[in-house]
């Protein structure tokens, strides 16, 4: 990603042949058609860290490849540069200098002047630039190059930081989307916004992010490919769809993820401080970290994963609607292809939320709960088995489950399955209740009475021959 010298006559063509478009547009009186409600925008930076040559020595050209980038249709495109002193004892001067943005190579090229000997002093830019109509249109080429140039020899020379694009545009329904190392994807409206590209996260870089604002979530139909690693950034939501070819790890840092369709088996998701992961679909590894929540289905249901991890600080709300349902489907459950190690402990426990849905899931009473029967639920199941089970690990919460259940006692356990798996187990403990009378105590009841009749007239008999005798 690095800068390349070349004589600045090479990058003035085309940059004419865009002064010329614009005349014919004005003659012909062409318009941009009025861009479509944006949806998505790809974000890339690139370090550069070279110093811009002096006048008659070449200009510096830095190129980003974004390719197949799932947007087919471009709307506005936002550059920025950012340039400093090479050396602090003779500063740049900003005025002296000059830079492009180009789409493309050769005849098909389209170039947009960035900012061309600016009227400033400043020793130092971060410049930040937006074309509404400039590169509107299919996405074409996959390059995109950034020039700058000295105009005036001799001056303070200038140290050319970064550069970057952000790209709005209506995500394609469908190829791929593969934005490079550092990229960023983030729904750009208002709602839920589909991706039918798959995302790409090639490796031997930095992650690639799903960013999701408050209101702004991305539905990510294509899926998840490459060994490359994603970081889920933001409060909003990211769904997942079928992602068999990615193998790479999926970082929940923040808002929701919900994994509906197949990752990789050599996949992993881990889930940190201010994330929370769901869905109905099938993982790889699952890593729940300190502050990680684990929300299975859609409210509820069932979720797979590979070998998984509980640590301490971790959580897993688990659901229920309907007691006299079944497991994934009226309550959550983990279905765990290998073993479950809880690394948890009475020092730093993992948390058991016990929360209780109307039949809509929304929060109320769940349905069939009788508080004086016991309950056993299985919360996970796995294959291979639980190790670093400790009771103690656990804090066990009913803060949210609504139902009553009076002196009822909730606690966990383990219980070993076939083949060498074990569940670790929800248990319900009855609440202790009035027994009913039955004929033989109701028969001594009624003597009870009788006798204490009786005795009531002796004693009422005594005190009125008692009278009779004082008179």
């Amino acid at each position: 990603m690095g800068g390349s010298r070349y004589p600045i006559s090479h990058i003035l063509s085309p940059v004419r042949r865009l002064g010329a478009w614009a005349v014919v547009v004005g003659i012909f009186g062409l318009v941009a058609p009025a861009p479509v409600e944006a949806q998505v925008e790809a974000t890339r930076f690139t370090n550069v860290g070279q110093t811009v040559p002096d006048k008659d020595m070449g200009y510096l050209l830095s190129s980003i490849s974004i390719q197949n980038p799932g947007i087919s249709v471009i709307q506005s495109v936002t550059a920025t540069v950012n340039l400093s002193s090479a050396d602090n004892s003779r500063p740049m001067v900003l005025n002296h200098h000059v830079s492009t943005l180009t789409h493309g190579s050769g005849v098909g090229a389209t170039s947009v002047s960035l900012f061309n000997r600016p009227n400033s002093t400043a020793s130092s830019l971060n410049g930040t630039y937006t074309f509404d109509t400039e590169f509107d249109g299919g996405w074409g080429s996959s390059i995109w190059s950034a020039m700058v140039a000295d105009e005036v020899k001799g001056a303070g020379a200038a140290m050319w930081n970064s550069w970057g694009l952000t790209i709005t545009g209506t995500a394609a329904s469908s190829g791929t989307m593969d934005l490079g190392p550092g990229g960023v994807l983030k729904a750009a409206a208002e709602g839920s916004t589909t991706v039918g590209a798959a995302v790409v996260s090639s490796g031997g870089g930095s992650a690639i992010s799903l960013a999701t604002e408050a209101g702004k979530d991305l539905n990510l139909t294509g899926g998840l490919s490459g060994s490359g690693d994603f970081t889920k950034t933001g409060v909003g939501t990211v769904r997942i769809g079928n992602s068999a070819g990615f193998t790479g790890t999926l970082d929940v840092g923040a808002g929701k993820v919900y994994v509906d369709g197949t990752l990789g088996s050599g996949s992993t998701v881990s889930v940190g401080s201010g994330g929370k992961l769901g869905g109905t679909g099938t993982i790889g590894a699952l890593e729940l970290a300190s502050g990680g929540i684990l929300s299975v289905g859609n409210s509820p249901g069932q979720l797979n994963a590979g070998n998984t991890t509980w640590a301490g600080g971790g959580a897993y709300q688990w659901e229920i609607n309907n007691f006299l349902g079944s497991a994934g489907t009226n309550w959550d459950f983990l279905n765990i292809t290998g073993t479950l190690n809880i690394t948890a402990t009475s020092g730093s426990k993992f948390l058991i939320d016990v929360i209780s849905l109307l039949a809509n899931h929304s929060g109320g009473d769940a349905q069939n709960f009788d508080p004086y029967s016991n309950w056993n639920f299985a919360l996970v199941t796995a294959s291979g088995g639980i190790t670093g089970f400790d009771v103690a690990a656990f804090t066990l919460s009913t803060a949210n489950f609504t139902n009553d259940f009076y002196d009822g006692v909730w606690s966990i356990s383990t219980a070993a399955g076939g083949g060498g798996s074990a569940s670790l187990m929800l248990n319900y403990t009855g609440a202790t209740a009035i027994p009913e009378p039955n004929s033989a105590s109701l028969v001594l009841l009624g003597l009870g009475i009788a006798y204490l009749r009786r005795r009531r007239n002796l004693v009422r008999e005594r005190e009125g021959e008692r009278e009779r005798r004082l008179v």
